[in-house]
């Protein structure tokens, strides 16, 4: 017969609980709303304090307990969910810029109408069918479901209905009332379901020569692509860090948000602009 080895039987079961697993891991960059860059880099701090928790636990229990935990796959799930060792932060805790729920604004501008949630979530910019869990009413500890609520109540309260659904509204009127109350959105979601596309561009602009602005929006495009920091839509992570650090060094500065809605709106003008080249070089030929 074995013999019980109570350390042995200890570090086993860390393994099999495999608490590494519990990180939350998700590329991410600052979108609308509250936005926390430190909370995903405390991976690691919250991943220790778990296995000390359950270290601590399984230390304070009989021979017979540990035992039973090493042969009971059902009850070591239970002490999992006891000491909350795989309580995962939810995807939108460090804010909503995440990037794998970005939306594909051109498929819901092509929508006749979008529900009130839906509408909620992609002003905020992110998948409508990724909509943050509510606690009951309860504060969330999380600011960005607080803020997601506040959006939702905003909107709610909005005279935007259609009259046959008082629950909906058409995406360009969501989009022209979002700009009436001067609401941070997306730039995508403004060029994509604005009957006028031309609202979509900053009010300050609007006197700027077009083609002025094109080539600006070009030139940032051009950077992005040449450093690989444009891949598959989006920008790669930390590049808003390095241009804030590189204005930083010319004794420049520039607002995060406004440094995002600047990138963002290069980006969502590429397929206009690649459109555009593509018509002129047909032209030249």
């Amino acid at each position: 017969m074995e013999i019980f080895k109570r350390e042995d039987a200890i570090k086993r079961l860390l393994l099999l609980l495999d608490i590494p697993q519990m990180p939350f891991f998700l590329d991410h960059e600052q979108g609308i709303g509250p936005y926390e860059p430190d909370f995903f880099d405390k991976r690691h701090l919250r991943r220790q304090e778990r296995e000390e928790l359950a270290e601590r636990a399984l230390r304070g229990m009989r021979d017979e307990e540990l035992w039973e935990l090493c042969e009971t796959s059902r009850r070591l799930e239970s002490f999992a969910l006891e000491h909350l060792l795989f309580d995962s932060p939810p995807w939108y805790a460090g804010g909503f810029g995440v990037c794998v729920y970005k939306p594909d604004y051109e498929y819901w501008a092509k929508m006749d109408y979008w529900t009130l949630e839906e509408a909620a979530c992609l002003s905020l910019g992110f998948k409508p069918e990724k909509i943050p869990q509510d606690q009951n009413g309860l504060p969330s500890p999380y600011a960005p479901l607080n803020f997601f609520r506040e959006r939702l109540s905003l909107i709610q309260r909005a005279s935007i209905f259609e009259k046959s659904k008082n629950d909906s509204v058409s995406p360009s009127a969501f989009v022209g009332w979002a700009e009436s109350k001067s609401l941070e959105v997306p730039p995508e979601l403004i060029e994509t379901a604005s009957t006028d596309k031309a609202a979509g561009r900053p009010k300050m602009l609007k006197s700027v020569d077009s083609r002025q602005y094109d080539s600006a929006l070009k030139i940032i495009l051009g950077l992005l692509a040449y450093h690989d920091a444009y891949r598959g839509g989006a920008i790669r992570s930390g590049v808003k860090k390095d241009v804030t650090a590189g204005l930083s060094e010319l004794g420049l500065s520039l607002d995060p948000k406004t440094l995002a809605k600047l990138l963002a709106e290069a980006i969502g003008a590429r397929s206009r602009l690649v459109e555009d080249q593509q018509k002129r070089d047909a032209k030249d030929v």
